[in-house]
């Protein structure tokens, strides 16, 4: 009786053995699936909500976020700092001048609404105007995100900068639209803003892009 318990344990322990390796296996089979949902998961809760850009007759919904994945690094369009990206079908401005777009950022969580306006009271008509006014906007949320020491670097860079360290006129409207100009000039334009300014070029290199750099 005994030596029959033994074989019984035996081939109860043999059973056990091929059954965990079995389950290991298929876990490990798994394994790409399960990561590829939790993936797909967490892209779709950090995508901005774009919307309202089949109204411009410039670019649709699709072009843009795939304009912007395909030019911005993606830790700078993070569902949970930019909530939405809108195209509002009206004109900001008189005769004096008019608002392209506007990034409504909350101070304490900076997080970000983005909204495009017409170019015109006509409607919107220039894509290149408004690729640089949606990189524009992304900037400011950005510069909101990127930490107390390299705002205050970036105050002490643009209050220092010479007449003719900036890459447009509204650039020199204060640190703010300063660093949105640059941005957008860093990613559109880079050669002109290394021209103009080498220390904003550096700053943004090191401190904003993580060394990436641009070719237009």
């Amino acid at each position: 009786m005994d030596q029959y318990r033994r074989w019984k344990d035996i081939e109860q322990s043999q059973i056990t053995s091929v059954e965990t390796t079995d389950l290991e296996g298929r876990l490990q089979e798994a394994a790409p699936a399960r990561d590829q949902l939790e993936t797909a998961a967490r892209d779709q809760e950090n995508q901005i909500d774009v919307k309202g850009f089949e109204g411009s007759g410039v670019m649709r919904n699709e072009e843009v976020s795939h304009y912007l994945a395909d030019n911005l690094p993606a830790n700078h369009l993070r569902g949970d700092r930019i909530t939405r990206i809108q195209y509002a079908d009206r004109f900001d401005g008189d005769h004096e001048g008019n608002t392209l777009g506007v990034c409504r950022t909350n101070p304490a969580t900076g997080v970000s609404d983005i909204q495009i306006n017409r170019q015109t009271p006509e409607g919107s008509m220039d894509r290149h105007m408004m690729e640089h006014t949606l990189v524009h906007e992304v900037g400011h949320n950005v510069f909101y995100n990127m930490g107390e020491h390299n705002i205050s670097t970036w105050e002490q860079i643009s209050a220092n900068s010479a007449p003719d360290g900036y890459v447009s006129n509204y650039a020199r409207t204060n640190m703010h639209e300063d660093f949105a100009e640059s941005y957008a000039a860093y990613v559109r334009d880079p050669a002109l803003l290394q021209e103009v300014n080498p220390q904003k070029y550096a700053f943004l290199k090191q401190s904003v892009f993580g060394g990436r750099e641009y070719g237009y």
